[in-house]
């Protein structure tokens, strides 16, 4: 949304062509998508444990070098779950499982009420493409074409057969050097091997620093404890002349 008003205070004006209800309804959809969508599409790619390992941590650790590679997707993995607690909240009885059924029943009914909205139409206003096509391509592409490992929403999302076309008649439309089915099946191949050395070397990395580290803290505690035990505590008997009789 923040390029989306950058483009407006630019001049760029891709609703030109909608009617004030129709602008409305592209205000509403955003707001919609925003609360409902988004919250289940940081869970799924950054709190899931099978996407984080497998997936999201190699390709954001692949664009910086070592050692930012090794924690700030952790730091941003934490910044996503804060993000989730606040924006969604969790009560005291209510448990993680919960919580996290009532995100992705909300992203459900968000889906499903963009494919209504949608219909049989090539976009959502008509012949032309608008700001709404922009913002719901922008959270679904990602989860239709990404290799997850869980998934409960993009099972959901490719259960929604005019999204999908949408997202490809989009693809097709803003990139048209990009396949619309993820390149040739060699590449896809390829893609999947280098994803998989890389997600093993970013491992066997954390594990060295995680052992590295360990042994360090042990170091330190067993040099503690050998200074301490050479402090031997004064002799009182020692320390001066022995006072006699009669002092």
């Amino acid at each position: 949304m923040e390029i989306i008003r950058f483009l407006r205070r630019m001049g760029y004006k891709p609703d030109s062509h909608l009617s004030a209800k129709q602008e409305a309804d592209v205000v509403a959809f955003s707001a919609l998508i925003e609360q409902m969508l988004l919250p289940a599409l940081l869970h799924t790619f950054w709190v899931d444990p099978q996407n984080y390992v497998e997936l999201i941590r190699p390709w954001y650790g692949a664009s910086m070098g070592f050692p930012y590679n090794l924690f700030l997707p952790y730091l941003n993995r934490r910044k996503v779950i804060s993000r989730l607690e606040f924006s969604v909240g969790r009560l005291p009885f209510i448990t993680i499982k919960e919580t996290e059924a009532q995100i992705y029943r909300n992203a459900r009914e968000c889906l499903n009420l963009l494919s209504h909205q949608l219909g049989k139409q090539d976009y959502y206003f008509g012949n032309l493409p608008s700001t709404l096509d922009a913002v719901v391509f922008a959270h679904l592409a990602p989860l239709l074409r990404a290799p997850l490992l869980g998934r409960t929403l993009q099972l959901h999302l490719k259960a929604l057969p005019n999204l999908c076309r949408h997202c490809s008649r989009m693809l097709d439309c803003c990139f048209p050097t990009l396949s619309a089915e993820g390149g040739s099946r060699p590449e896809r191949e390829q893609m999947d091997a280098n994803l998989q050395k890389l997600t093993e070397l970013v491992n066997k990395e954390s594990n060295l620093i995680e052992k590295m580290d360990g042994n360090l803290r042990a170091n330190s505690k067993s040099s503690g404890q050998g200074k301490s035990s050479q402090q031997v505590p004064p002799d009182i008997s020692t320390n001066g002349p022995t006072p006699t009789a009669g002092h």
